[in-house]
């Protein structure tokens, strides 16, 4: 059995290249911030609204070479995942009854007992809606890295 040797040359170079802010850093900030923007514009889109909170809490972030979209409303799991059948509190939704005509708050919360409230998914169907358009972002960064790239070269 014989070995089988190889020898890459410029590898140091090509690594080197990649390391470059002009190449790399622009294109994939910007495939992060077209990313973002799109998976939270979708996430707006079919966030339930009441009193407009929820939607105008979704933003998204592009933090080095992180992107993140999200919520600091204290509810939103309970709006992504639902809940299990519970009791809230007496006085929990007494501004949202209130505000879609109930005359009482008791069968809202015997209703949430009964069935628990139902996941929205809202976040996780944005990401799955925006896959597409993530798709072509990505295929952009590839051509804008290759240009860059090339004229580099």
């Amino acid at each position: 059995m014989s070995d089988i040797k190889i020898r890459i040359e410029g590898l140091p170079e090509l690594k080197q290249a990649l390391n470059h802010p002009y190449l790399l850093h622009g294109p994939v900030q910007t495939f992060l911030h077209r990313s973002t923007l799109t998976i939270e514009s979708e996430a707006k889109q079919t966030a339930p609204v009441d009193t407009g909170r929820y939607r105008s809490s979704i933003q998204s972030d592009v933090t080095g070479w992180r992107g993140t979209v999200g919520t600091n409303v204290s509810y939103a799991r309970f709006i992504e995942f639902g809940t299990r059948p519970h009791w809230p509190p007496v006085g929990a939704l007494s501004p949202w009854y209130s505000r879609h005509g109930f005359s009482s708050e008791f069968p809202v919360r015997r209703a949430i007992g009964r069935r628990g409230t139902k996941a929205r998914m809202i976040f996780t169907n944005a990401l799955k809606n925006s896959l597409g358009a993530i798709k072509r972002h990505l295929d952009n960064m590839g051509k804008d890295i290759h240009s860059r790239w090339q004229r580099k070269g």
